[in-house]
């Protein structure tokens, strides 16, 4: 529970990704009641590192990376999904137009 001048005590559900000085509070209603939200000042922790990659995207590969992984493939929808298309698309056009079927 905090306690907010003027409104006495709140419940807060969650917490925040990274703690620091709160900031700002914004009060938002909504039908389904009343929600607040708190901008809270703090100094980022980086978790990755310092390398940088390159990323070439294209249509037969993905995206190839300059790190001399693999390229990622590319997965091809459209020719795994063409034989139900195909029937799909022969279905369609026996049917009648505003057809209740």
């Amino acid at each position: 529970m905090q306690h907010l001048s003027n409104l006495g005590a709140i419940k807060v559900r969650g917490k925040p990704r990274q703690w620091g000085e709160p900031r700002q509070m914004m009060l938002t209603r909504t039908a389904h009641g009343w929600y607040a939200t708190i901008t809270v000042r703090c100094q980022p922790i980086r978790t990755a590192g310092n390398d940088s990659i390159g990323i070439d995207l294209g249509v037969e590969a993905v995206a190839t990376l300059s790190d001399r992984t693999p390229p990622v493939e590319n997965p091809r929808f459209l020719k795994q999904a063409s034989a139900r298309l195909k029937g799909l698309q022969r279905e369609l056009s026996r049917r009648k137009r505003f057809d209740s079927n």
